[in-house]
């Protein structure tokens, strides 16, 4: 039945032509098929493994997720009204002062403009 089924691709061949065997032709085209669908098939499986790979990287690397807070307008109003950032924000410039990533003339300047 597959045989009927190749043998307009037997007409066509240029394989044909050279009096090659019909069954030796049909072997040829059923390899040739058989490495087409495996080489599909690897692929498809190497697209997903890759994909899975990017997504445990991107997970496990804390530098390619952005750091956005969430925080409503309300939040921030009222954050701003109570001053809780101010002092937030002071606390986190002493601990760059501390860890010695500002110098004593960069944390003042920096603590003026927060008043």
């Amino acid at each position: 039945m597959t045989k009927w089924l190749f043998l307009p691709l037997l007409t066509l061949a240029p394989l044909q032509a050279k009096a090659i065997n019909p069954d030796d032709l049909y072997d040829i085209y059923i390899e040739a098929i058989l490495f087409v669908a495996i080489f599909a098939l690897m692929s498809v499986i190497s697209i997903v493994i890759s994909r899975r790979h990017a997504k445990e990287y991107a997970q496990s690397n804390p530098v390619l997720k952005p750091d956005i807070p969430n925080k409503s307008a309300e939040t921030t109003e009222t954050d701003a009204l109570s001053g809780t950032n101010e002092t937030d924000r002071l606390v986190e410039l002493s601990k760059m002062l501390k860890e010695g990533v500002l110098t004593e003339e960069e944390f003042q300047l920096l603590k003026q403009k927060l008043k």
